[in-house]
């Protein structure tokens, strides 16, 4: 049963802080205060299992969730996940941005091992909301929040359990679920119409071949990382043609969405950190590639994602 997080406020706020390149909030679990990730591409809550300065520190039990542990995934590391119950206390421990602040009795969240916690993981604060079955409780389908604004200019999210986009937006994107194609979770994704790198084409591909083999590009937004993670084909035809023309690969990128309306949205990049990305979900390299973008993306901008109608607004002054 999901519990009513903001009570009577339609809307909460939370400050932000900047942690080492990421964007930070502070909650607390049981009385223990936590420092988190605030993470648009993964689903979980998580505290540390052992005491950190960076992160905080859990000293408790929890309440048995009846969950087992499991092996997860962190910024490229594995590591065991304990799974247990308890009290979550958000918005009333920074009043310099809003007095409203929610307390959750019983959310499921994750206990982290040493292995995860170390640089370069940390504790992620999930704000995807949807996942398949097999998947642990996500943070967000535990409560009644259903939209999503990050304000990167003013270091504000905010959560509402009323969609923030007006339904006759004319800027507004529509998101793909990518469970569809073998995802774990419903991340935040776009369907990419075209990405430049220094104002030459790369998607989509000069090359015929693989034009007809890569039909479909994605995107990703993701407030968990910095740089732009590019499936390995993609970005292997760019290493490959900058290399040829005496290039630097993936510079000035601009990346181009279509909106609701045929509009066009656009982020910009100048010298965004792009790493190879091995999609592991079957038969999707056969005829797609992906895009995972960060915030090198996202400066000063204002991204609301209404998450239970599937739509995303990007704006920037």
């Amino acid at each position: 049963e999901k519990e009513d997080l903001l009570k009577n406020a339609q809307q909460i706020n939370l400050p932000l802080e900047n942690c080492g390149g990421n964007w930070c909030t502070l909650f607390a679990i049981d009385g223990e205060v936590f420092r988190g990730v605030l993470d648009t591409g993964s689903p979980f809550i998580t505290v540390a299992g052992s005491c950190t300065r960076r992160w905080g520190c859990y000293s408790g039990q929890g309440i048995p969730s009846g969950l087992e542990d499991t092996i997860e995934n962190y910024a490229g590391k594995s590591g065991l996940v304990s799974w247990r119950k308890g009290m979550l206390e958000m918005g009333f421990l920074r009043s310099d941005l809003d007095d409203e602040g929610f307390i959750f009795s019983k959310v499921v969240f994750g206990i982290l091992s040493d292995s995860l916690v170390g640089r370069p993981g940390g504790v992620f604060l999930g704000l995807v909301k949807y996942s398949s079955p097999q998947i642990r409780p996500t943070f967000l389908s535990q409560t009644n929040i259903v939209s999503l604004r990050f304000n990167f200019q003013k270091h504000v999210l905010s959560l509402s359990n009323k969609l923030m986009i007006p339904h006759d937006e004319p800027e507004a994107i529509q998101l793909i679920d990518l469970r569809l194609y073998g995802a774990p979770v419903m991340y935040y994704t776009a369907k990419v119409d075209k990405i430049f790198s220094q104002n030459r084409t790369i998607f989509p591909s000069n090359d015929l071949k693989l034009r007809k083999e890569k039909r479909e590009l994605f995107l990703i937004f993701d407030t968990g990382t910095t740089g732009m993670d590019v499936s390995k084909d993609l970005f292997d035809e760019e290493l490959r043609i900058s290399s040829e023309n005496g290039f630097r690969p993936f510079r000035n990128v601009q990346i181009e969405i279509k909106t609701e309306r045929k509009g066009t949205m656009v982020l910009k990049s100048a010298r965004p950190l792009t790493t190879p990305l091995d999609v592991p979900w079957k038969g999707f390299n056969e005829g797609a590639d992906l895009i995972v973008a960060g915030l090198d993306f996202m400066q000063d901008a204002k991204m609301t994602i209404d998450i239970d109608t599937m739509r995303l607004l990007w704006e920037k002054d």
